[in-house]
């Protein structure tokens, strides 16, 4: 699983951003990962990168991947 590969990181936390509030957890973060989320929006207003993980994140956010604001992992 994708929580078990983060897991072997030291500096990756993914766990806090259920637990804090998005606009406190956005302006500390390095890059948001998701599958795809609206959540991207945010990160960019905060001048964060997003890399998506589902190929379904194409499909919505198709110009944001095109412009190089976000970036889609082909993990498999």
């Amino acid at each position: 699983s994708i929580a078990a590969e983060l897991q072997r990181f030291e500096n990756v936390e993914y766990k806090k951003s259920t637990e804090m509030n998005l606009h406190s957890l956005l302006p500390i973060i390095d890059i948001h990962l998701t599958l795809y989320s609206t959540v991207a929006n945010e990160a960019l207003q905060f001048g964060k990168p997003t890399i998506f993980l589902s190929k379904d994140a194409i499909t919505f956010f198709d110009d944001l991947i095109k412009n190089e604001k976000c970036f889609f992992l082909k993990l498999i």
